[in-house]
C-alpha cells in the first residue's frame, strides 16, 4: 500500500486483521483506521500496537461511537459505511458471499465511487464476492500498473517531475507512460 500512497494517498480502512492491517502498516503515516467501537474500548495487544503504530506515525483513528461502546453487528456495518463515503474509491482484494466488505462495497457505490476488485478464482472461498462484485459493473485490478494508469497520472502530473520520476512513481515503463500521455491529450 506504500507505494500506491506515496502520490498522496491515503489508506482508510476497519483495522481487521490481514488485508486491512496490512495496508495500513503498508502507509501508517497516511493512514485513517475506523472502529467499529468507542476508543476507549480494550482491544488485543497486536491491534493495540497497530493503533499505535498508526498515531505514533501522524495517522488518524476515527469512532462514531461514544468511548466506551463496545463492540457490535450494526457498529461494523456503520464503520464500513464511514469507511465508504471518506474514500474516493474502495478496493476489494477479497470478500466472501456474506461479507462485510460486500456492505462496504454497497456504501460505495452508493456514494458514486469507483470500486475496483481483485480478480479470483471463483471456486476459491476468499475471493468469491469479488467476481460477483465485477458483474456488478466493478473495476478488474489486473496490475498495479493498470490501477495506476487509470487513477495516479493525474496526481502525478500536479507537480513537475521529470519523466523519469514520473515512471518511477507510476510503475510504468516511459513508452507506456508516453502512450498513456498521448491517449490523455
Amino acid at each position: 500500500s506504500y507505494s500506491l500512497c506515496e502520490g498522496g494517498y491515503c489508506t482508510i480502512s476497519g483495522l481487521a486483521y490481514g488485508i486491512d492491517e496490512a495496508a495500513h502498516r503498508g502507509n501508517l503515516a497516511g493512514s485513517i483506521g475506523v472502529l467499529p467501537h468507542g476508543l476507549s474500548v480494550p482491544q488485543t495487544s497486536r491491534m493495540e500496537r497497530l493503533c499505535g503504530d498508526i498515531l505514533d506515525s501522524g495517522g488518524l483513528l476515527l469512532s462514531p461511537f461514544h468511548p466506551a461502546q463496545r463492540a457490535t453487528r450494526w457498529g461494523y456495518l456503520q464503520r464500513n459505511r464511514i469507511i465508504a463515503w471518506l474514500a474516493s474509491c474502495s478496493a476489494v482484494v477479497e470478500a466472501q458471499e456474506s461479507s462485510g466488505t460486500l456492505n462496504t462495497a454497497r456504501h460505495t457505490v452508493e456514494a458514486k465511487r469507483p470500486l475496483w476488485v481483485v480478480p479470483w478464482d471463483p471456486l476459491h472461498i476468499s475471493g468469491s464476492a469479488c467476481l460477483h462484485l465485477m458483474t456488478m459493473g466493478a473495476f478488474p485490478i489486473y496490475s498495479l500498473k493498470h490501477w495506476r494508469l487509470s487513477w495516479g497520472i493525474p496526481s502525478l502530473l500536479n507537480v513537475p517531475q521529470s519523466l523519469d520520476e514520473i515512471c518511477e512513481r507510476s510503475f510504468l515503463t516511459k513508452s507506456e507512460l508516453k502512450a498513456a500521455l498521448y491517449l490523455a491529450q
